[in-house]
């Protein structure tokens, strides 16, 4: 039997704030998904700001149940995903190192997952840019906040994970937060009637 498990993130942008929670309970409709917390890229920076926002979700954690981890998910932009994925899960871990704690960042943008999961689209690498572009083309317009739900909903996560590097992280992540042994501890027994 496995306790509930809230997967309290930490986002960048309103897009993702509405579109993070769809995808993942996808993935693992177990998991319990507040509201993220959104926070501009540039106040997350520094430990004290980083820190603030690792409480909230700590205290989103504990609301739910307690059993939880913490995901951190951030567009990587022109910095390098593999060096600045991990310097800022060592900054989490300076507030909530007994709670499991990971840092995504979606290479370049998280339009690219949504562009990576497209049927119809070409297989661009992690590293093309325009992801925007394309979309705005092949829909007449794109609008973050109204089209990354609809399109987190309808996205192929089997040809994302195919073609880009930075989704297969995230599927490796939330499988860590799927094995946290907090999720799987077992209840003591209830006492007699």
């Amino acid at each position: 039997m496995t306790a509930d498990y809230v997967l309290a993130t930490i986002v960048e942008g309103h897009g993702e704030a509405d579109a993070v929670p769809i995808l993942i309970r996808r993935l693992y409709p177990a998991f319990i998904v507040p509201r993220p917390i959104r926070v501009k890229r540039q106040r997350i920076v520094a430990q004290e700001e980083l820190a603030h926002y690792a409480n909230i979700a700590e205290s989103n954690i504990k609301q739910g149940g307690g059993i939880g981890g913490v995901l951190l998910l951030l567009d990587a932009d022109d910095d390098c995903a593999a060096q600045r994925g991990p310097e800022f899960e060592k900054m989490i871990a300076k507030t909530l190192g007994h709670r499991r704690s990971k840092c995504v960042l979606a290479v370049r943008e998280f339009e690219s997952w949504l562009v990576a999961g497209d049927l119809d689209s070409p297989e661009l690498s992690d590293e093309s840019r325009g992801t925007k572009g394309w979309l705005k083309k092949k829909y007449g317009r794109y609008q973050p906040t109204a089209d990354q739900p609809r399109l987190s909903q309808s996205m192929n996560i089997e040809k994302a994970e195919n073609v880009s590097r930075s989704f297969r992280r995230m599927l490796k992540v939330l499988k860590e937060f799927d094995q946290d042994p907090a999720r799987h501890a077992t209840c003591p027994p209830c006492p007699p009637p």
